[in-house]
């Protein structure tokens, strides 16, 4: 896949290098032997939120995943304030 996207490495600290920088990423297995993908097309782009519903969604998976907690825990979970925690 790197090839036919016309990325050469022949060095393993290439691969290194390529995965710092974002392009790759490890993909699935081939029997033993590691894959890589580029990162473009493995990983779906972010979309862009509100500064408001970013926290509500970090509020929705944290009670999800840690509940039953309270806002205090939350908070000190987070390091946010108790005003942002709020929202």
């Amino acid at each position: 896949m790197l090839k036919s996207a016309g990325i050469y490495v022949s060095y393993l600290r290439g691969l290194h290098r390529l995965a710092l920088e974002g392009v790759i990423c490890f993909g699935t297995m081939e029997g033993k032997q590691h894959t890589f993908v580029l990162l473009d097309e493995w990983i779906p782009k972010n979309k862009i939120i509100s500064r408001d519903d970013a926290l509500g969604e970090m509020a929705l998976r944290y009670f999800d995943s840690h509940g039953p907690y309270t806002l205090q825990d939350f908070s000190w979970w987070s390091g946010l304030t108790d005003s942002d925690a709020r929202i």
